[in-house]
């Protein structure tokens, strides 16, 4: 085989193993799946709830008469 070509093939193999140990460890730091019954919607209901409990104190605190 022609030296530039082994070159090349050995290139080109790096590169190849490069993408794979990259794809590698993009899939080890990523977040696990959410799982069924919550994921992003629990996130979602959580933060809209703290939000309004806070907004809630917060007109309880300026003298706001509570409503159910």
């Amino acid at each position: 085989m022609h030296p530039n070509l082994m070159e090349k093939m050995a290139w080109l193999r790096h590169d190849e193993l490069l993408r794979g140990a990259e794809q590698a460890r993009l899939a080890r730091s990523m977040r696990p799946r959410p799982r069924a019954g919550g994921g992003l919607w629990r996130g979602v209901k959580a933060a809209v709830g703290n939000r309004m409990v806070a907004t809630g104190w917060r007109l309880l605190e300026a003298g706001l008469p509570h409503t159910r």
